[in-house]
C-alpha cells in the first residue's frame, strides 16, 4: 500500500535515528525523502531528547584528547565506542596515510609534509579542529569529522603572525545538523588595556579569512581561558583587567562574547556580561565558564566566612541574567570543579588531586558517584565538552576545498 509521502515522513520521525539509518536501504524514495531538509526538521521538532546523544568530557591540555568521561549516546543514537575513540583512531590512521602518500609519490620528496605531530585545538557538535605540525614548514589547520573520517585543510590567514592564536570553533546548527563552522585567530599580547581588538575569522561559507576589528565594551588586561565556550553561535571568554596595579590581586572578571552569526550592529555581536558574583574566587582554576542543557553556566568555588562554598549559576537565555542553580559546601579545599553534564545541569563533576578521583555529584542529592582514574598532565585544567549534534551529516565543505575521506583501516 502506497502511502502519501506527508503520512510516511510523519511515520519514518517517529523512528529511532538507528533505524532511519536502515530505512534509508529500502529504497531510492525512501532515501531521498529521509535526506531531505523538510523530514530532518520534522524528526527534530518529534525527537525533543537531545540527551540521547552520544557526547565526552575531554582534556586537551597536552594536545591530545584525553577523555575522561564518556557516553556513547542511546535510543538508536548509539556509537559503537566513544568520540574520544573515534578522533584518537582517526588522528592516528590521518598520520599514517599522509605518511604513505608522501611515500608513493616520488617527486615530492623534495617537499615531503610528513606530519611530526597534531594537536587537538578545538571540538564541538562533532567537529574537531587539529593543528597539524609536519616535518618541515609552518603548521597546518584541519577541521575534521573523526566520526565520518573526514575533513578539510584550511587555507593560512592573511599574515601568520604568532600573536594570533587559533582560539576557537564555532558552529551554525540548523534543525540538529551542522550547516556551517567559523574558525577564530585572536590576538594574544594586550597593550595599554585596550578596548578594541583584530580578529581573524574563517569561515566555511566563504572559504575565506576576514580580518575584524572588535569594539571591547570595557578594556581587557588578559583573557583567563583561550579555550572559549561555543554556545549558538557566539564563543564566550572570561576575561579580567586589574583593578590597581598596586595590587596585582585584585582583579575584575567579566565575560566577552562574540557572535559570529549576528547580522545586527557591532554592539550585538560583541558584548560584555558581568558576572553573577562578584566574590573573588579562591584561584584561577577555581572559576569557569561552560554549559549544560542549552545554557551558559558560570562556576566558582570561593571561601565565604572560613569555609569553601562551590556556587552554579545559569545565564538566562535571551537575557544577560543569571538564575543561582547551586550553592554547596564543599568540607575541604581538594575538590576542584572541572565540568558539567552537556545536558543535565544538577551534575557537575569535581576532581580531587590528592586522591586522584573524579567524582560526578548530583547536586539534587546528598551523594555523589565516584569514577577513579589515574593522574594525568591535565588534571589541572577544565574539561571540554564533545558532543555530536542528533543528525550526523557530511561536514560542510568550503566552496574552493576538497573534502578528503580517510580509508577504514590501516592507510
Amino acid at each position: 500500500m502506497d502511502l502519501p509521502e506527508e503520512v510516511l515522513a510523519g511515520i519514518l520521525a517517529n523512528s529511532s535515528f538507528r533505524d532511519i539509518v536502515r530505512f534509508k536501504l529500502v529504497c531510492r524514495e525512501w532515501k531521498s525523502l529521509i535526506e531531505s531538509a523538510h523530514f530532518r526538521r520534522l524528526f527534530h521538532s518529534t525527537n525533543h531528547d537531545l540527551s540521547s546523544s552520544a557526547w565526552s568530557l575531554v582534556s586537551k591540555g597536552d594536545g591530545s584528547m584525553n577523555e575522561v568521561v564518556s557516553h556513547c549516546g542511546r535510543d538508536g543514537h548509539c556509537l559503537s565506542r566513544s568520540l574520544g575513540s573515534y578522533t584518537s583512531s582517526f588522528v592516528r590512521d590521518l598520520i599514517r596515510f599522509k605518511d604513505q602518500e608522501d611515500d608513493e609519490k616520488p617527486e615530492l620528496q623534495a617537499t615531503r609534509q610528513k606530519i611530526r605531530k597534531v594537536k587537538v585545538v578545538a571540538c564541538t557538535d562533532g567537529l574537531v579542529l587539529l593543528s597539524v605540525k609536519p616535518l618541515s614548514g609552518s603548521h597546518a589547520y584541519y577541521v575534521s569529522n573523526p566520526v565520518l573520517r573526514q575533513w578539510v585543510e584550511i587555507p593560512p590567514s592573511h599574515q601568520e603572525d604568532h600573536h594570533f592564536k587559533i582560539s576557537g570553533l564555532v558552529t551554525r546548527v540548523e534543525n540538529g545538523v551542522v550547516s556551517g563552522y567559523k574558525v577564530v585567530r585572536m590576538e594574544t599580547v594586550f597593550v595599554a588595556k585596550p578596548t578594541s581588538s583584530d580578529v581573524r575569522i574563517y569561515s566555511s561559507e566563504t572559504g575565506e579569512w576576514t580580518i575584524e576589528k572588535i569594539q571591547c565594551p570595557r578594556a581587557v588586561d588578559f583573557i583567563v581561558n583561550f579555550d572559549p565556550v561555543n554556545l549558538n553561535g557566539s564563543l564566550y571568554w572570561l576575561q579580567a583587567s586589574m583593578l590597581s596595579h598596586a595590587e596585582l590581586n585584585r582583579i575584575d572578571q567579566a565575560i566577552i562574547s562574540l557572535d559570529l552569526y549576528a547580522d545586527g550592529s557591532e554592539a550585538d555581536r560583541v558584548r560584555t556580561i558581568s558576572l553573577p558574583d562578584h566574590q573573588p574566587p579562591i584561584s584561577c582554576r577555581h572559576n569557569f565558564l561552560t554549559t549544560s542543557g542549552g545554557f551558559l553556566m558560570h562556576i566558582r568555588m570561593l571561601r565565604e566566612n572560613g569555609n569553601p562554598r562551590v556556587r552554579v549559576w545559569k545565564k538566562s537565555n535571551g537575557s544577560d541574567d543569571w538564575v543561582m542553580m547551586w550553592d554547596m559546601n564543599t568540607t575541604c579545599l581538594e575538590w576542584v570543579p572541572k565540568a558539567m553534564h552537556p545536558f543535565e545541569t544538577d551534575v557537575i563533576y569535581m576532581w580531587s588531586p590528592n586522591a586522584e578521583i573524579m567524582v560526578s555529584f548530583n547536586m539534587r542529592t546528598p551523594y555523589g558517584t565516584c569514577q577513579r582514574i589515574s593522574s594525568k598532565p591535565w588534571r589541572l585544567e577544565f574539561l571540554s565538552q564533545f558532543v555530536l549534534p542528533r543528525w550526523l551529516e557530511s561536514l560542510p565543505s568550503p566552496p574552493n576545498l576538497t573534502l578528503n575521506v580517510l580509508p577504514r583501516g590501516p592507510a
